[in-house]
């Protein structure tokens, strides 16, 4: 399928309305455990005589019911994601953004490659519901010469030899070319051969395109259509403020739910309706556990995705034309 015929899946402009009516059966769950909360001091169980019967102590507890303790997690549980979802929006979202228009800046340098398009699905119809649930992905494969790399200061003249592989080429063996004892030896090589896995918003096979690839950083070229495409999809800001209001009204309300329920466990005789341990939790999770994930888990995102965009990727030394070693998936 050619890339006139096929449109790129962008996120949609509606993803605030979307978030809306995702969470509201979650809502309206959570206000069911309210309203189990608040009436279950008034259950019989609860209030039975002291000269009650067997016949009135059956009839009480016939009827299961939710553990309040539980309805407490579950509150604690969904305050939880939705913390960590105000820091990523506030944190991390603003950071990729910065981190994929740095490849719209003049400090980068612009090669042709060829893209590999992983399909998961050969119908068209579960991809499409499958991007929505998950990225696609695709490999890029493209060549920097040596040449153009020294002119264009994309490496060090110096350090040429020293970023391909990750290692000093020298120390790499091979049967025609022999070993090779020192940097001098290996003014042979005419360039490197790189494939990158990415994420894509053009889900089809590509030959010669622009690819952009940062100074100093081989392994970060990307084709420049999917750049623009990521650009031009990102959320704008007062979508981002929209989102952070919603995830701020999620946080009160599970927060004060959670405390509520507390409250009414102190109104039962329940020896499992625990509002001691209850508290204890609460004050774990709330000082120890949001800020932990909240943060660390923001921060290990950001890390991961720096090195997978700027880091990650096959490269293979082009020793006189010959590229030496490496599995590359080619276009057919």
């Amino acid at each position: 399928m050619s890339a006139e015929n096929h449109k790129a899946i962008i996120p949609g402009k509606g993803s605030i309305i979307q978030m809306a009516l995702s969470t509201t059966p979650i809502l309206g769950l959570l206000c069911y455990f309210l309203y189990l909360a608040h009436k279950r001091p008034n259950l019989e169980r609860y209030n039975l005589s002291d000269d009650a019967d067997d016949g009135q102590i059956i009839t009480a507890f016939a009827d299961p019911i939710i553990a309040m303790i539980e309805m407490f997690y579950v509150f604690l549980s969904v305050a939880t994601f939705w913390v960590w979802l105000l820091f990523y929006l506030h944190s991390f979202v603003p950071k990729r953004r910065k981190l994929v228009q740095t490849y719209l800046n003049k400090d980068v340098v612009s090669v042709l490659g060829d893209v590999s398009y992983e399909k998961y699905y050969t119908s068209s119809i579960k991809r499409y519901f499958a991007s929505t649930t998950r990225s696609e992905y695709a490999y890029v494969t493209y060549s920097l010469e040596k040449a153009m790399c020294i002119e264009e200061e994309l490496v060090d003249k110096n350090f040429f030899e020293s970023w391909i592989n990750g290692s000093k080429i020298y120390e790499a063996k091979d049967e025609e070319v022999g070993s090779y004892k020192n940097a001098d030896e290996c003014r042979n090589i005419s360039g490197a051969l790189v494939q990158k896995k990415f994420r894509t918003y053009h889900p089809f096979d590509r030959e010669q395109i622009t690819v952009l690839v940062h100074r100093n950083k081989p392994r970060s070229g990307i084709p420049k259509a999917d750049i623009e495409t990521d650009v031009n999809s990102q959320v704008g800001r007062d979508s981002i403020k929209a989102l952070q209001r919603i995830a701020f009204f999620w946080i009160i309300f599970s927060m004060l739910g959670s405390l509520y329920i507390i409250l009414r466990m102190r109104l039962v005789d329940d020896a499992y309706e625990n509002d001691e341990l209850a508290w204890k939790v609460f004050a774990i999770v709330v000082l120890l556990v949001m800020p932990l994930i909240s943060f660390g888990l923001n921060r290990l995102n950001l890390f991961f995705y720096k090195r997978f965009l700027f880091e990650q990727g096959n490269i293979r030394p082009i020793l006189d034309g010959k590229t030496i070693g490496g599995n590359y998936v080619q276009i057919s």
